[in-house]
């Protein structure tokens, strides 16, 4: 028998032997017939050392373990990759130690003055903590590391100037692993920067926590290492550094995975540290993997300033409050301000919903009732609001369940019906009559339009929306993005009706009245045609929509048009025609393929949602040299591709190639372009060829060849 490895864990102290190792085993067991642990040498010696000896630390634990008793080891090579990392390492175990020694032999120097004054001389040795100076020793450690080593900068964003007359402090993986550094001021001064954190870029980011050891079940989770410096010196271990603000997702699953089952947020009482902790709070809202606990500081107070200022009794003396009657006080609070309040009722409710034990639920909502001296109708009848708002379920009901054992009943029967409906086409007719016969009509689905520059792809969609509007089962909305709708779209669709040109239709006085080169019988059958097609175009006003950037250009506030003239279409066929879709502003900031991606996902959502076709008018890259355009030439192509139902690429060569044969004559005998649409991709209908089409640019209207003008300019191409 033999004391216990694990004797710091024995009641009162118990250093009575009462461990023993285990016979008939394979290998060396030991067993303690008091507290119940079992191992072998490398668990006694992590008990014995107080270290963990997983990861790195086995290894190191297994080099100790056989040069302490003589044990013969050989080290297997390592690979260029690392030993790369296991010089890094070195590098930084090696400043670590230098900075630490630094800081013991200058005792007298003024980071030591700070260190009393935080009275943090107790923790140096145990969080290691390091100073230095710009010393000639300093500087040469510097130089051969990074002359021997050049690879450091590349792993570590770190220069000797950034870690000089500041507080170093390793930050280590549970398993001794040094991940990187982090420094603090010492002086007062406020134009220097705090904290600096110096992480390995292999480390992931947002999810390295400090001081987190795995024996710990509960944590009081704070802000910066300060904290966790100052609660050690006072006996308080179980504190653990975020090392910034946010509390992410990383940290979570870490903490799980470490064992934590209670967590208690100390965030500092600055605006800042409120922002902080209430981001932290709703992101905990729907979890129960961790209990999670708030104690509220008093204002502009960090837990460093509460400790040494009122002492450690008070601290422990704050209340320690659930998420739910935190934010339950918040909402409270918060009755004269409508939009803390509804965000606030949105995060009780949504905790209370969440939650997947009822006796506990059933506690929260006894609570609610106390504090705002409600019905429990009321607050059933608001949860259920909330719950069918975020598509959350309090229950399932009888009525639910029947329900969906009809679902796929009800679509089939709703597909029938919709198919035995069908006219001539599939879908809506464009006006365009060989197109609706390739394309079975204009069916729902994300359709883009793409062309280089000047090709008319803002004509074609001028020319779809005064084709679709003289039938009275269309309903069109349009959003003009690229133009103004007074100085540029409106103008352009009554030349499109009229077929006076642009330039006319916006000047009417100056370019028919005071006009000394036209007859007058002319003028009068000029003024005759556009007042002919504004007024038309007055009589679609009831089903014509048309919104421009002045409106707004977001994805917020498409759908919330979108979703009006859904309800005024009713039964009616809606089209919503977008020119064009890389202009459409996307409500988070993101990278121009992350914004192509969302757009493609959002406007098709937008058509199966709204059960409508929805054509896009997209840019394609820059550069293209000749006529012919591609689906890789399209602006953020594999997105928009991946989304789309039907993609219609327009292409003339009519101004690239020297002898173009894609162009025809108009009535005053001038040449026009003739706009090859080539059908790309096709999930509508099988036709995967080209039409042809004559493009009027001055009165932005496409008319479509026939079939002899096709087979005519099929061949010249």
């Amino acid at each position: 028998m033999f004391t216990c490895p694990n004797r710091a864990a024995h009641a009162n102290g118990d250093n009575i032997p009462s461990a023993g190792f285990v016979p008939n085993t394979e290998k060396t067991v030991w067993n303690c017939f008091s507290c119940g642990n079992s191992s072998d040498i490398f668990g006694a010696y992590a008990f014995l050392e107080g270290v963990e000896i997983r990861g790195a630390n086995w290894y190191n634990a297994v080099k100790t373990l056989a040069d302490r008793y003589s044990i013969h080891y050989e080290v297997e090579p390592l690979s260029a990759e690392e030993q790369i990392h296991a010089n890094i390492q070195q590098f930084l175990q090696e400043l670590t130690k230098l900075a630490h020694k630094n800081l013991l032999q200058n005792t007298s120097s003024k980071v030591w003055d700070y260190l009393k004054k935080r009275k943090w001389g107790e923790v140096v040795n145990y969080f290691s903590l390091g100073y230095l100076e710009e010393t000639p020793e300093n500087k040469k450690f510097f130089e051969h590391w990074f002359g021997t080593h050049p690879e450091i900068v590349s792993y570590i964003a770190i220069t000797p100037s950034q870690l000089y007359g500041r507080l170093l402090c390793p930050i280590k993986h549970k398993y001794g692993v040094i991940l990187g550094v982090t420094t603090r001021r010492i002086s007062d001064n406020d134009n220097e920067a705090k904290y600096i954190k110096h992480f390995l870029k292999t480390v992931k980011k947002g999810g390295v926590l400090f001081n987190l050891n795995k024996k710990y079940k509960t944590v009081y989770l704070v802000e910066g290492a300060s904290s966790v410096f100052t609660f050690y010196n006072y006996g308080i271990h179980n504190v653990v550094s975020m090392l910034g603000k946010i509390f992410s997702h990383e940290m979570y699953n870490t903490l799980i995975k470490n064992g934590v089952d209670r967590i208690i947020f100390c965030f500092d009482g600055d605006e800042p540290g409120l922002e902080g902790l209430y981001s932290a709070l709703n992101f905990t809202q729907d979890k129960f993997d961790i209990k999670v606990l708030v104690k509220s500081l008093p204002k502009d107070k960090d837990p460093d300033d509460i400790i040494n200022e009122f002492g450690v009794d008070f601290f422990k003396g704050i209340p320690e409050v659930s998420n739910f009657k935190y934010q339950l006080i918040r909402l409270k609070n918060s009755l004269e301000d409508s939009d803390s309040y509804n965000n606030l009722k949105k995060s009780v409710f949504d905790i209370i919903l969440s939650c997947k034990d009822l006796l506990i639920q059933d506690k929260m909502i006894v609570m609610f009732l106390s504090e705002f001296k409600v019905s429990k109708t009321s607050l059933s009848e608001e949860l259920i609001r909330h719950r069918n708002t975020k598509g959350l379920s309090l229950d399932v009901g009888v009525a639910d369940i029947l329900s969906e054992e009809s679902h796929l009943i009800n679509n089939i029967g709703a597909f029938e019906e919709k198919a035995l409906r069908c006219g001539k086409l599939k879908g809506i007719s464009t006006g365009f009559p060989l197109l609706d016969e390739a394309l079975d009509g204009l069916q729902q689905g994300l359709i883009l339009v793409a062309g280089k520059w000047n090709t008319g792809k803002t004509a074609f969609l001028h020319s779809l929306a005064t084709n679709l509007l003289p039938n009275a089962s269309n309903f069109v909305l349009y959003f003009s993005i690229d133009d103004a709708v007074i100085g540029t779209t409106i103008p352009r669709l009554v030349s499109n009706l009229s077929m006076v040109p642009i330039s006319i239709v916006s000047n009417p006085i100056h370019r028919i009245d005071k006009n000394e080169t036209i007859e007058e019988a002319e003028k009068l059958v000029l003024k005759q045609k556009r007042n002919e097609a504004i007024d038309l175009l007055k009589t679609y006003s009831g089903r014509f929509g048309i919104k421009d950037s002045v409106d707004g250009y977001d994805t917020s506030f498409i759908e919330k048009m979108i979703k009006i003239y859904r309800s005024i279409a009713g039964s009616r066929n809606l089209i919503i025609l977008v020119d064009f879709l890389n202009m459409v502003e996307w409500k988070k900031k993101a990278d121009r393929t992350e914004i192509e991606t969302q757009l493609a996902f959002f406007f098709k959502q937008m058509s199966n949602i709204y059960d409508c076709p929805v054509v896009c008018t997209v840019e394609a890259t820059k550069g293209i040299a000749d006529s012919k355009i591609k689906e890789t030439d399209i602006k953020g192509s594999s997105a928009l591709q991946f989304r789309s139902t039907l993609t219609l690429l327009l292409s003339s060569d009519f101004e690239v190639e020297e002898k173009s044969n894609m162009y025809w004559y108009n009535d005053k005998g001038v040449a026009q372009p003739i706009v090859k649409v080539r059908v790309s991709k096709n999930k509508g209908s099988s036709f995967r060829r080209s039409l042809y089409y004559k493009f009027q640019r001055d009165c932005s209207k496409f008319i479509e060849c026939t079939e002899q003008e096709q087979h005519e300019f099929s061949r010249a191409i």
